[in-house]
């Protein structure tokens, strides 16, 4: 993993330090197996969904809206107090629930930084090493498929969005430089204690097209118009065994997360 120390807004002068620096990131909370399972689904279930359980710090039966702010990753990011050009950081955390257009609800015009959370690392891809992958996405694809979400709705049902995102769009949303560039050099390693992460940057693909497309597609299709927001990531994880030693990967997401967020242009 490396950043270039010439993309810090440092090397352009000093900023603004009574201006904070807003960064966003939330996580998803679980979704239905199939259409039977989506019956009478609690949208604020959170008992498999990982990168719900960094944020929440616990597995959560639903009922209500689970607190974001309470888990190993929330606590490891509120630590990251300052940017590297001095900037203080106001972190946000919510837990969304997986349904289509869950963009929606991601206030991104209000933050500087978005990162979102999803879970998507399997072992039937990486084996015995998918708990300590990580993959930074590098792109959305101008698609959705599968389902259902948490109302029950696949792509292709009456109720359903289009299967293509954006109408005449690009087949492939790619991000602006300086958000492609930060992705593609977080690759690489990161230790945490006894436990090596491998960090990956991953293009776009057809087998994503699910919640965690449609949203970052929504995301990076905000960029670059000068104002908020400037950046956004989606990181997807692996759900660890036991979760309660989920801290190592918490920590390696801090280094992750640290490393995209920094201003610059």
């Amino acid at each position: 993993m490396s950043f270039d120390p010439h993309d810090d807004a440092t090397s352009r002068g000093a900023p603004d330090a009574a201006v904070p620096w807003r960064v966003f990131v939330s996580g998803f909370l679980d979704w239905p197996r199939d259409g039977e399972a989506a019956v009478g689904f609690d949208p604020w279930r959170c008992t498999q969904n990982s990168s719900g359980y960094l944020l929440i710090g616990r597995w959560h039966q639903g009922g209500s809206k689970p607190d974001p702010g309470l888990g190993p990753l929330s606590s490891a990011l509120r630590a990251v107090r300052r940017t590297r050009d001095g900037r203080r950081i106001e972190w946000t955390f919510d837990a969304l629930p997986t349904r289509w257009g869950a963009a929606a609800g991601v206030p991104a015009s209000a933050h500087d930084v978005v990162v979102n959370l999803g879970l998507g690392v399997y072992p039937d891809r990486f084996g015995d090493a998918y708990e300590a992958t990580i993959l930074v996405e590098v792109g959305a694809r101008n698609l959705r498929a599968k389902g259902p979400d948490v109302a029950g709705v696949s792509i292709g049902d009456a109720a359903a969005p289009p299967p293509v995102i954006e109408e005449g769009g690009p087949e492939v949303l790619l991000p602006p430089p300086l958000v492609a560039a930060r992705a593609r050099n977080a690759a690489g390693e990161v230790a945490v204690g006894g436990t090596s992460f491998t960090v990956i940057a991953e293009g776009a693909r057809d087998e994503n097209a699910f919640v965690c497309n449609e949203t970052h597609h929504a995301m990076l299709s905000q960029l670059g118009a000068g104002a908020r927001p400037h950046q956004a990531y989606f990181i997807h994880v692996p759900r660890p065994r036991d979760m309660r030693r989920g801290r190592p990967l918490a920590k390696a997401l801090r280094t992750v997360i640290e490393g995209l967020i920094q201003p610059g242009s």
